[in-house]
């Protein structure tokens, strides 16, 4: 079943939490997170809940653009979206999206 591969939404909460860990990896400071809004959709394969969080970051071109790949590459269920990156102070921003099963 497609939604087995979906994490379990706690799970998908602790993968975001890797975040903090990658953006040291990656050479960015994490300045802020917040939870933005979280939703439940109805899907082909069941309800799934989407939790989107806005991260603002600190770090150059290159840094920022290696941590959002590094996001990505955490696995199904995670995704970036909504990227600004200001070059020039050295400042980026998103909103990681996480997909989880609903309880």
């Amino acid at each position: 079943m497609a939604q087995a591969a979906l994490p379990s939404v706690g799970t998908a909460r602790d993968v975001f939490r890797l975040g903090y860990a990658l953006a040291q990896d990656d050479g960015v400071i994490v300045l802020s997170v917040r939870r933005a809004s979280s939703e439940v959709r109805e899907t082909s394969i069941g309800p799934v809940e989407v939790t989107t969080h806005r991260v603002s970051a600190s770090g150059n071109l290159a840094a920022c653009m290696s941590y959002m790949g590094s996001l990505e590459a955490l696995g199904p269920g995670l995704g970036v979206s909504g990227v600004s990156i200001q070059p020039e102070p050295g400042q980026c921003s998103m909103d990681v999206l996480t997909l989880g099963r609903t309880p």
